[in-house]
């Protein structure tokens, strides 16, 4: 299941020794079918519906120490939740703000085709909110 793909992920990272450098982002892009197995409880509705249980998802995310450092604003989440709004199409901008610093703070983030990117940096989210 999910938990050995993940457990797999992880030891390949760590056999490459890219584990102390690598952010793992779990997420699902809507709420669970109940037809199919899924539990959406406390909330009501299912996946493909516009109630709370359709459109909210559960995520993580591990930062390793190392990488952690760079980036203190999230460090300080280490171990809550967050508890504002997010969406999936924010970790794109999360992403290539990460893998290209110089551009983080551009408004609006942009590819080099220059349309413009959906979603924001959640990193810049997490150090307007203190934990």
């Amino acid at each position: 299941g999910v938990d050995q793909g993940l457990r797999n992920i992880s030891r390949a990272l760590e056999a490459a020794g890219l584990a102390s450098n690598t952010l793992i982002a779990f997420t699902s892009d809507n709420g669970g079918n109940p037809f199919a197995g899924g539990l959406n409880y406390p909330h009501r509705g299912m996946k493909s519906g516009a109630l709370e249980g359709g459109v909210r998802a559960p995520a993580f995310v591990h930062m390793p120490r190392p990488l952690a450092r760079r980036y203190p604003s999230y460090a300080q989440w280490a171990g809550r939740s967050f508890p504002a709004l997010t969406h999936i199409a924010d970790w794109h901008a999360t992403f290539a703000a990460l893998a290209l610093p110089s551009t983080a703070a551009a408004a609006p983030r942009q590819n080099s085709s220059q349309v413009p990117l959906d979603g924001v940096n959640l990193f810049d989210a997490f150090a307007k909110q203190p934990p």
